[in-house]
């Protein structure tokens, strides 16, 4: 393998045959994106066609992989056409045939414009009669090039949906933190989790029951200018700058200054961003929330953080906030010098003498299975896999069961088209057949019944909604948690708003249903300055997903993408819909969390950043088939062990180095 090649190699995570690699560069180079954007773009194709994680790749599949490619971008080119009122493929300057292109007339030279009209508009595959034309519309004398359908505009079906009874490999662990910790058995002795676990809430729930999509431009830009302003007094205690040194980026300065901005993009379109887009937003207060073109060519230093984790590279994307040292030479641009560190939250810690007793109520440690829908395939309603998930929480016993929404998901045909049957019998029966239900009946039969499944002694479960709920009213971020008794859920139930941020016993839960981690992946660059002296190879290759997880960490914000992507992403739809004057409730504040769980369509993991347990549970059911659940267990802080005090005196979780987290196939 030539040293060209080990970046896709290392991007797939899989070694790469010489004709997969060919098939590759050859897509890097004819549609001009990186070898990162690449492996987004495979990750969003074996998603829509429930590939395993692991799957080989072939060239055959490298080259269905690349048809998809062509004809997604066909399409976008095509409603690009009909939304901006361009001629369509048949005509017009825009089409095949009018001049060279790239066969996707994403790149087309317009023929040049002889003065005459024409009588015919030539179909895409028609060869020019030159009688014709030279005798009635003295078209130039070169023939238009005649074009040949591509195979790429045939329609690859998606392979069946396999019966849940019949799936492969079931109930198979997929990767594992922590395995040199042992796996404590299911509790013999009855127990109930009101004896073994608290749940406190770290926020004030009420705040989460505003009125939905009545927000005002003004209060909208207020809130974004507070989270500059937080961040500008975070970075002068930090780096004890006086307030009076802070300047604006637009003015042209003789000396360095520094700044603190919001990351944006000179693009009005839903581009990503890039290095020649990137510019800085300042506050109203300091710089009238101007903007101002970045330059990184010039970088001398960035935060130790960055070196020792990333090497000499860094990341940046939309709405992040970021404080910079550096120049403005002439109005033009700001030239940055330095990225200042931002400063972690510190560490969740308590009280020694209350932590240890927090141990000695949890005997054997505390058990949580996580799991996050939607719960079921494109092709029914019938839930067969929360079923199966209610078993094996009744069987283990564990002390908190989490579901995370879509739990009735408005993007499931059947739900889109009111092509659904509610039960007239049972328990759950709707009380008028002839006028039939609603979706809350619906949830009531197809998901509170199986919830009764768990042991309502036993276990603990914990809600929380997502936006693309049928059955929630609120219908934006942050969203307020579901109602239990219009649902008809147990006593065991709570009901959490969407973000949530809680501690069962000692630890410290951040979760949020909205699909964070893919919008960062894919909204990010990475830049490596050539100013910097190259890292070492094993210092660059960080995944995605973990650079995302330390952006939430250092923004302090579970969804710190701003504005959200417009365009659908592998799974339907764009970001989330912002309530900006209420997104502050999305925060992460006072102190970081021991466990991160962020539920994404990308592949599911288990890892530690920066003394953080990040989780992500991956979806339990995709459009055409089954994902992934998580099991953690947490053992009790001993007494004895080595101890770490915080500011505040109280002793820190290390949550990180007593967990064991299981990600286990459906």
């Amino acid at each position: 393998m030539s040293t060209e090649d080990e970046p896709l190699a290392e991007k797939f995570r899989q070694p790469l045959t010489p004709a997969v690699t060919d098939e590759l560069q050859s897509m890097l180079r004819l549609y001009k994106i990186s070898s990162e954007d690449l492996f987004f773009k495979w990750e969003a194709y074996s998603m829509k066609l429930s590939l395993p994680s692991d799957v080989k790749i072939s060239v055959d599949l490298v080259r269905d992989f690349k048809r998809d490619v062509q004809q997604t971008l066909e399409a976008e080119v095509k409603g690009k056409r009909g939304a901006g009122g361009v001629a369509g493929i048949a005509g017009g300057a825009g089409g095949w045939g009018a001049g060279e292109g790239d066969g996707f007339g994403l790149f087309v030279t317009p023929r040049k414009n002889t003065g005459t009209k024409r009588k015919h508009d030539l179909t895409p595959f028609e060869t020019p009669s030159s009688k014709k034309y030279a005798a009635n519309d003295r078209i130039a004398s070169s023939p238009l090039p005649i074009r040949t359908p591509m195979k790429s505009l045939t329609i690859s079906q998606p392979p069946p949906i396999t019966p849940f009874s019949k799936r492969p490999s079931p109930s198979t662990v997929r990767e594992t933190l922590n395995p040199h910790l042992p796996k404590p058995e299911p509790p013999t002795d009855p127990t109930t989790f009101s004896t073994r676990v608290s749940l406190v809430a770290n926020h004030d729930v009420k705040k989460f029951s505003y009125r939905p999509m009545h927000q005002k431009q003004r209060d909208s830009s207020e809130t974004l200018d507070q989270k500059i302003e937080a961040f500008l007094s975070l970075i002068s205690e930090t780096h004890n700058i006086p307030f009076e040194e802070f300047s604006d980026p637009s003015s042209a300065s003789p000396g360095d200054v520094v700044a603190v901005g919001r990351i944006c993009s000179d693009s009005v379109s839903d581009g990503k961003l890039n290095q020649a887009s990137l510019v800085l937003e300042s506050c109203r207060r300091v710089g009238a929330g101007s903007r101002i073109p970045l330059k990184f060519d010039k970088l001398e230093k960035l935060p130790d953080s960055f070196t020792s984790k990333e090497g000499n590279s860094f990341s940046l994307f939309p709405g992040q906030i970021v404080a910079l040292r550096g120049v403005n030479p002439n109005g033009k641009f700001f030239c940055v010098q330095e990225i200042l560190e931002i400063p972690n939250l510190p560490p969740a810690a308590t009280q020694k003498q209350d932590l240890l007793a927090l141990s000695q109520k949890c005997i054997g440690g505390l058990r949580v299975m996580i799991a996050s829908g939607p719960y079921t395939t494109h092709d029914n309603l019938d839930y067969e896999p929360l079923t199966e998930l209610c078993e094996r929480a009744r069987a283990s016993k564990p002390d908190v069961f989490i579901l995370l929404g879509p739990f009735i998901d408005i993007d499931h045909p059947m739900i889109a088209e009111g092509d659904f049957d509610l039960d007239t019998t049972g328990e759950d029966a709707i009380e008028d057949p002839d006028i039939g239900g609603t979706l809350e009946d619906l949830f009531r039969q197809r998901i509170s019944s199986k919830i009764r499944i768990v042991d309502a002694n036993a276990t603990m479960v914990i809600l929380i909604p997502s936006t693309r709920d049928a059955v929630s009213k609120h219908i934006s971020f942050p969203q307020e948690a579901l109602n239990r008794r219009d649902l008809e859920l147990g006593k065991n139930v709570k009901c959490l708003p969407n973000p949530a941020m809680f501690s069962l016993n000692e630890v410290v839960v951040a979760a949020t249903t909205t699909d964070t981690l893919f919008d960062l992946c894919r909204a990010q660059i990475v830049l490596h300055p050539t100013s910097l002296p190259p890292a070492p190879q094993s210092a660059i290759s960080i995944p995605p997903t973990t650079r995302a997880v330390r952006h939430i960490l250092t923004q302090r914000a579970f969804y710190p993408v701003f504005p959200p992507p417009t365009a659908p992403g592998a799974a339907g739809g764009g970001g989330p819909p912002l309530d900006l004057n209420y997104l502050l409730l999305a925060d992460i504040v006072n102190i970081r969390p021991d466990v991160l769980i962020f539920p994404s369509q990308l592949d599911a993991f288990a890892r530690t950043v920066d003394s953080v347990v990040a989780v992500n549970p991956g979806w339990v059911c995709r459009k055409a088939g089954y994902g992934t659940f998580v099991e953690m267990w947490i053992g009790g802080r001993e007494e004895g062990v080595e101890e770490e005090v915080s500011e505040e005196g109280g002793m820190v979780h290390k949550v990180w180095e007593r967990a064991r987290v299981e990600v286990v196939g459906v």
